[in-house]
């Protein structure tokens, strides 16, 4: 049994879905980062990350399978599962062989677990498209947040589109990356050392309008309305940390 071993990335995983094919598809499997399960007697090779190749996978899921099976296999890869390469690969493996029916055969156990991975993804990238929030940093406007899933680039297309007209940073402050925006040159992901992250800060000229707005807030409540346990449920406290909002 060969085992490929790749960076755990998209594309990483897409390259190794091509390795494994070219070797035996049936036999192999894809190790990604965070999985360190070794078995006896396997070939463990090392996959470079090869955009081409990453190019020809997806292209053959959306011709042979469908476009939404590839937004499936996207959305699993961005997760931090350790047993995604697996379940992408066989996910693979029976679509190309069934076809696009394959997004509906949740009883297979390989198709469930790639449906869950992306059902995960969806769900956490639908919440902070409503709750990131961002605050003027000098000519640009900065947001901070931790997702669990590898989203910044979803997060960074989304909202390209609609502040077409403003310079933004997204900083992923979990795995130092960051999403930088300009209306002249468009959009790119590059990577933030940690010291780098640890001496962002938001601009202070926000501060005293925040704190108006904040004792506006107080002034107004109905003490006998708050409801903590409703606001948490649908805000969880994990969105909220470079958040202004009472608790």
């Amino acid at each position: 049994m060969v085992v490929c071993c790749c960076d755990g990335s998209v594309d990483g995983i897409l390259t190794a879905v091509f390795e494994a094919w070219s070797i035996d598809i049936k036999t192999s499997r894809i190790q990604v980062p965070g999985n360190s399960n070794m078995e006896w007697f396997a070939d463990y090779r090392e996959v470079a990350t090869d955009s081409e190749k990453a190019a020809r996978v997806t292209r053959a899921i959306i011709n042979r399978i469908s476009e939404e099976a590839f937004e499936m296999v996207y959305m699993a890869a961005l997760t931090n599962a350790a047993d995604r390469g697996d379940a992408i690969l066989q996910f693979i493996r029976k679509g190309m062989r069934i076809g696009p029916q394959i997004t509906s055969d949740l009883q297979d156990r390989y198709v469930m677990r790639v449906f869950e991975m992306y059902r995960n993804c969806s769900k956490e990238y639908q919440h902070y498209r409503g709750f990131l929030r961002f605050r003027q940093q000098g000519e640009y406007l900065l947001a901070k947040f931790e997702p669990k899933n590898d989203i910044i680039t979803m997060m960074v297309q989304f909202f390209s589109d609609r502040l077409r007209q403003e310079k933004f940073v997204i900083v992923d402050m979990i795995r130092f990356k960051a999403g930088v925006y300009a209306p002249e040159s468009g959009y790119c992901i590059t990577e933030v050392e940690p010291d780098t992250i640890s001496m962002l800060r938001y601009d202070t000229e926000e501060d005293y309008f925040r704190e108006l707005w904040n004792t506006f807030e107080r002034n107004i409540a109905i003490e006998a309305r708050y409801n903590m346990k409703l606001q948490q449920q649908n805000m969880p406290l994990r969105f909220r940390k470079y958040m202004d909002i009472r608790r």
